[in-house]
């Protein structure tokens, strides 16, 4: 069973152990410091008093994180820094991941969820289309993808 377990106050030392991989962390945030920045995470991550952090917990293990963060359009919250470890990679979790954040955004009152996806990670990408984003802009290597709630 998967479930979203609250990491607020933020534990940098758990989320730096998830992110310890120079790729992966360049695909769950481009602009991150390598090796893990705790203070670069706790500017982003504290930086509205409605951001939410979650580590994600399958069947007792902590396997991934995902954020949800406040935006400046009404009843919106970006997805942000979502992220599975390799091994539980292509088991279907993703979908079942966004699933999760949805009703847990619901609960916070949103009535939309965007998030940023680069054209580099297709295999997440492809998890966003399937649980309903769609692109609604790109820049460059960045997409912008939004789904109603």
């Amino acid at each position: 069973m998967m479930k979203l377990v609250s990491n607020n106050p933020p534990d940098f030392d758990r989320l730096g152990a998830l992110l310890f991989d120079k790729d992966d962390l360049l695909l769950v945030w481009p602009e991150a410091r390598f090796p893990f920045d705790r203070e670069q995470w706790g500017e982003r991550l504290s930086s509205h008093p409605g951001n939410r952090s979650y580590f994600v917990a399958f069947d007792g293990q902590i396997i991934g994180h995902v954020a949800l963060l406040e935006t400046d359009e009404a009843e919106t919250l970006a997805l942000s820094y979502v992220f599975i470890k390799p091994h539980y990679r292509g088991r279907g979790l993703g979908i079942l991941l966004m699933t999760l954040v949805e009703l847990e955004a619901k609960t916070l009152g949103a009535r939309a969820l965007r998030l940023r996806v680069r054209t580099y990670n297709p295999r997440a990408r492809r998890v966003y289309e399937a649980a309903g984003f769609a692109q609604s802009d790109q820049t460059d290597t960045l997409v912008i993808m939004r789904k109603q709630l």
